[in-house]
């Protein structure tokens, strides 16, 4: 009696795959066949060479006689790679194909910027930061919210924006990286208090310049400006807390400088002319370090770097200091008695004409916080 061949059943091939983490992939195709078995009798099973990153039970087989497909979904927030073997079998024989199953990390998103619990003053200028890991994608831009409102976008790294004249209250900020075929992944949030600025009388305001770990805080009180803020003033941006009311055309700031905080670090008080509230303007400052030294500092194009010109030293509370705008023209100006004044310097400075007015105090130290108090203290016009 002839003997009956079996031969082995037939599998079709996939393609490898790639994917991103938390996705699943499509429902690939494949088909089965043998010459001696009917479809209905073959038995298709799927096994991973990775069952952390894909479980056996998380492939999924349908089938329709002799077409199948399969989906194979990753545990959620895993990457990295898989073997997916497919294995058909008859009564005694079986075959296997594999593909190759790849995860891809998700880009992840930060907010750097504004730190949570973080307090300003209204109306505040809050600066808005995120680092982004692209992990592979192609970055289309960073969103920033307050709650669903959104503020701000930036397109490329660094990730940075600003929010103006944030009124009084409690907001919740987080940001949103967009990326490849508008996907969206979102930051952590940080929540921060603008509060009602009830001590500083109209027309005086308090900004944070730039963007510091210490958030500062400013009060007038009885004729006493405490200013207490971190950060430093100097090459091509500066990041400080700036006191300060607008100016419209010529004026000048006068004041005594009564006591200032020594933090170890590179200390700076003094009154300023500055064109703008970003880190990078122009302006023209007069004051002291904690050491005694008294300084006429300045900055004369946009985001180009400090000059700063040492005038004498002087022991607070003996020290007063003014700047002047006549024109194009800055000028420092140091005094011991806030009667007899004595021109330290002057510089050619092209401001718009509405610039601001007011007292900057730096710690040396974006971490650390010093605290200046302002006394005598005169605003033309």
């Amino acid at each position: 009696m002839p003997t009956i061949s079996n031969t082995a059943p037939a599998i079709s091939s996939i393609g490898n795959q790639t994917i991103n983490a938390n996705t699943a992939t499509p429902a690939l195709a494949f088909n089965v066949a043998d010459l001696e078995t009917p479809a209905a009798s073959l038995i298709v099973s799927a096994a991973s060479s990775n069952p952390t990153l894909v479980p056996d039970a998380s492939i999924l087989l349908v089938n329709n006689g002799t077409n199948w497909t399969v989906t194979a979904v990753p545990t959620p927030g895993q990457t990295g790679t898989a073997n997916i073997a497919l294995t058909v079998c008859d009564p005694t024989l079986c075959t296997t194909t594999t593909f190759q199953l790849t995860v891809n990390p998700l880009p992840t998103i930060s907010l750097t910027s504004p730190t949570n619990g973080g307090s300003y003053s209204a109306p505040a200028t809050i600066n808005l930061g995120a680092s982004v890991a692209a992990n592979g994608h192609t970055i289309a831009k960073v969103q920033f919210f307050s709650g669903n409102s959104l503020l701000a976008e930036a397109a490329s790294a660094p990730y940075v924006a600003s929010w103006n004249s944030v009124a009084a209250g409690s907001y919740v900020l987080t940001a949103r990286v967009v990326y490849d075929a508008g996907s969206t992944a979102p930051s952590g949030a940080s929540s921060v208090t603008v509060a009602k600025a009830t001590d500083l009388p109209p027309p005086w305001q308090t900004a944070l310049i730039g963007t510091v770990g210490a958030t500062g805080s400013a009060t007038i009180s009885n004729g006493l400006y405490t200013v207490q803020g971190a950060g430093n003033i100097n090459s091509s941006t500066d990041n400080f807390q700036f006191l300060f009311q607008d100016l419209s055309g010529d004026g000048e700031i006068s004041s005594q400088i009564s006591s200032l905080q020594s933090t170890g670090h590179n200390d700076l008080t003094g009154v300023m002319i500055r064109e703008t509230l970003t880190s990078g303007s122009k302006y023209a400052l007069m004051g002291m370090s904690p050491g005694g030294a008294i300084r006429w500092q300045r900055r004369s194009n946009t985001g180009s770097g400090s000059s700063s010109t040492k005038a004498g030293n002087g022991t607070s509370p003996n020290v007063w200091v003014r700047v002047t705008r006549t024109g194009n023209t800055l000028y420092g100006y140091k005094s011991t008695d806030g009667l007899n004044w004595t021109q330290v310097n002057s510089s050619t400075i092209t401001m718009a004409p509405n610039i601001y007015i007011g007292l900057a105090v730096v710690s040396g130290s974006t971490t650390t916080l010093a605290t200046s108090v302002f006394t005598n203290l005169t605003v033309v016009p």
